[in-house]
């Protein structure tokens, strides 16, 4: 259903685990969480892409990049 789900989770585990990011119980990103993350952000991006008409790059260090720009910068955390 969506290519980049399962390399992205891959990268972004390894990521979250080099930082020791990834328990869950000490406030890290557990594996659920984190592919709910990717999820919603690649849903997001074909939305954009839909409303604005534009082509989806499907290219996957362009897609890690705007994913930690999403949840660093441009996310409302308040709302």
């Amino acid at each position: 259903i969506m290519p980049p789900l399962r390399p992205l989770t891959f990268v972004l585990k390894y990521f979250l685990a080099a930082r020791v990011l990834n328990e869950p119980y000490s406030g890290g990103v557990g594996s659920f969480m984190l592919q709910m993350m990717i999820l919603s952000f690649l849903q997001h991006r074909e939305r954009e892409a839909i409303y604005y008409k534009t082509p989806l790059a499907q290219n996957l260090g362009t897609m890690l990049i705007d994913f930690l720009v999403l949840y660093s910068t441009d996310f409302n955390y308040f709302t």
